[in-house]
């Protein structure tokens, strides 16, 4: 064992969650740092609550035909950020009908990302087209309302600079009982905790 002592069977799933941690090579220096430090602790949660599900793809239908509110409306968001609208975000000129697209929920980095790399990590996929936009994400949110609650996606394919304040980043997002629809200041960044969402070719 990497530090003998850390785990006892005796506490159970406390135990057996050491256990693994210390087979993972996590040391007692690194537990105090949990402790002692609440921004560590908390990165570890957001962490621990981007895994499961790995990456996700969703077929989604985007009904060019709609208007901005209604697409909006269809995704059944509890707020919507007040500078997420048709002026900020047009809609693609030409587009009607309805597109099929098939929406890829990339897993969390884990760690802290500038929005430029997490693109080129995406375009360098071959099977990815490129970052999916707000329109992507709010066919996405209309059919996997329940995708959200775990982990904040950032929609990079729309990004609004503004000026000397920042990269404003679409992100689909709960807090408590309510699904959200946020403008998140990246400063061209994006956290450790988050998933992008991509299309596939």
């Amino acid at each position: 064992m990497t530090t003998p002592g850390l785990w006892t069977a005796s506490y159970g799933e406390i135990g057996a969650t050491l256990r693994a941690l210390e087979k993972a090579g996590v040391t007692t220096q690194d537990l105090k740092q949990i402790r002692i430090d609440p921004n560590t602790a908390k990165q570890v949660f957001l962490a621990i609550r981007a895994i499961p599900g790995a990456e996700i793809t969703i077929e989604v239908e985007i009904d060019w035909d709609l208007s901005f509110e209604e697409m909006i409306a269809t995704a059944h968001f509890d707020r919507v950020d007040g500078d997420i609208t048709e002026k900020n975000f047009p809609k693609p000129d030409g587009k009607s009908g309805i597109e099929k697209v098939s929406c890829v929920i990339l897993s969390a980095y884990g760690r802290v990302m500038d929005v430029q790399g997490v693109q080129q990590d995406v375009h360098a996929r071959p099977d990815l087209k490129g970052s999916a936009d707000l329109f992507v994400g709010l066919a996405f949110a209309n059919k996997e309302p329940a995708r959200q609650w775990k982990f904040p996606i950032s929609l990079l394919g729309s990004l609004r600079r503004a000026g000397f304040s920042g990269t404003y980043v679409p992100v689909i997002s709960s807090t408590d009982d309510r699904r959200n629809l946020d403008l998140h200041c990246s400063a061209y960044n994006v956290p450790g905790h988050h998933r992008v969402a991509a299309v596939s070719k």
